[in-house]
């Protein structure tokens, strides 16, 4: 279940494709849109990253890189198949987690799969892995802990005092598989399918 902040903010990833005449919604937009959002704009800078220099660089490739629709077209937006496995990808990264619901964090945690995308390119360029999104939101463990003083002034999560240092990324990827036998997770994987497919269907009715 996505949580209501994710929710508004998928609205606002598709009101900005649209509002740009961009014929598809894509992880750029997300992105973009994941900025904005306190879950994802907290993730994103306790992994290292600058939100102004990332919102410019998204800015700059939404504007230039990204055909606009003749003013004539009235068509909406579809979601690319890149946007919908990065949602499967969350929903199943938050399951192995024992998360009940799907933030921005999982979200920008399963970016990284769609590893030729602009917008991962865009947080890596920003010294962002996955690995150090992964640790963030399962540990509180933040990049700032170890930066200036002037980082010691940025908020960082309740628990990441108590994490003393990074897990290894084994026993960190490790952490995050879904425990089920193999049978269940497939059967887990088609109940989320059917629970995708049934958002999308209500995100479409009420932008509709």
């Amino acid at each position: 279940m996505l949580t209501r902040e994710l929710q508004h903010t998928i609205h606002r990833t598709f009101d900005e494709a649209l509002q740009r005449r961009h014929e598809y919604v894509t992880l750029e937009h997300l992105l973009y849109a994941l900025i904005d959002e306190k879950t994802g704009s907290d993730v994103i800078q306790n992994c290292g990253g600058n939100i102004t220099a990332l919102r410019h660089e998204l800015e700059q490739f939404l504007t230039q890189n990204i055909e606009t629709l003749p003013k004539s077209r009235r068509a909406k937006p579809d979601y690319t198949a890149a946007f919908e496995r990065v949602l499967e990808h969350a929903a199943l990264q938050a399951q192995g987690s024992g998360q009940t619901t799907i933030d921005g964090g999982n979200i920008l945690a399963a970016m990284f799969q769609e590893r030729h995308s602009h917008a991962v390119y865009l947080l890596e360029k920003q010294g962002i892995s996955r690995l150090d999104v992964l640790n963030y939101i399962a540990h509180g463990v933040s990049k700032r802990e170890a930066g200036t003083e002037d980082d010691a002034s940025q908020p960082v999560r309740p628990d990441a005092e108590e994490a003393t240092a990074p897990a290894d990324t084994q026993k960190l990827e490790d952490l995050h598989r879904p425990s089920e036998e193999a049978q269940k997770l497939e059967e887990s994987r088609r109940q989320f399918e059917q629970r995708r497919q049934e958002a999308f269907r209500r995100l479409h009715e009420q932008q509709d």
